[in-house]
């Protein structure tokens, strides 16, 4: 991926499991339930000075793309990044309006000038960072391990899982991951996330491995039949699933991100990401 502002800066203080060979860089956290400092904000750094825009600003976020954004039943629209893109205006002085918008329709309307900034559902390219202004990423894309709570199992290493079967959904950059580390393990790959699930419930493999938010929903939901619990803490992998999650503004408008960046930077630092993700979220995930 091309290098944009911080978009590549490693996590150094994610909690994760001590797996060196599979993180490129890594720190535990003694509370599994601490939010993960994805920003990583230069305490010492000046903020940004640089006048932006007073005018009512215009952000777009996919119409559906829970947990992120997505619309209530009475039409609100809400959502993580939604609601983290509200707080960073409220914390710049700036008047906001969030537009739900088709996910295919987000690049095309903000190219058409109708908003200065999309805030959620683009899966971040090379193409896309070249010829936009991205913020440092709010988020990760994380994944977890998932097994029955019947069983016991030391953690999640490749050493500890050898011989276990894995079950992950086929042909994704989970499946990809576990074939490049975990390749002592038995790994059984489903067409779907709802064969994977009934599989896990069903004790048809020993643990499971997917999206840490996914996976968190599930465990927490009627379906599940209270049969899971995670193993060890989420893990990171910046070559195959930890896509990061970006606020993204027009190529002339870098005073715009820099203002945006210290605000979420900031938001981070007080403790109202974390607030706002366990708004949205049934289990910790980190």
């Amino acid at each position: 991926m091309a290098t944009c502002r911080g978009l590549n800066r490693v996590v150094t203080t994610v909690a994760l499991i001590a797996l060196s060979p599979i993180v490129s860089s890594f720190a535990q956290d003694q509370n599994i339930n601490a939010m993960p400092r994805f920003r990583l904000a230069d305490v010492d750094a000046a903020p940004t000075t640089t006048a932006i825009p007073t005018s009512p600003i215009n952000l777009l976020a996919d119409e559906n793309f829970a947990p992120w954004s997505f619309k209530l039943a009475d039409g609100t629209l809400t959502g993580i990044s939604v609601e983290l893109a509200r707080s960073a205006c409220v914390e710049l002085g700036l008047t906001c309006t969030v537009i739900p918008v088709p996910h295919d329709q987000l690049l095309a309307r903000l190219g058409a000038r109708e908003a200065e900034m999309i805030v959620t559902g683009l899966k971040i390219s090379d193409q896309i960072i070249v010829s936009h202004n991205a913020t440092k990423p709010y988020f990760r894309s994380m994944a977890r391990f998932v097994k029955s709570k019947a069983t016991t199992l030391p953690d999640l290493t490749p050493r500890d899982l050898a011989g276990q079967r894995i079950g992950v959904v086929k042909n994704t950059s989970h499946h990809a991951f576990l074939q490049t580390h975990y390749s002592r393990s038995a790994l059984i790959a489903y067409d779907t996330a709802q064969a994977l699930y009934d599989a896990m419930r069903q004790a048809q493999v020993d643990v499971a491995f997917g999206d840490a938010i996914a996976m968190g929903f599930w465990m927490a939901s009627p379906q599940a039949q209270n049969c899971c619990d995670a193993l060890g803490k989420a893990l990171l992998d910046f070559a195959t699933f930890s896509r990061p999650l970006v606020f993204l503004a027009h190529r002339d408008q870098a005073p715009l991100r820099d203002r945006f960046d210290d605000a979420l930077d900031n938001l981070e630092s007080k403790g109202q990401t974390a607030e706002i993700f366990q708004r949205f979220l049934p289990l910790p995930i980190w």
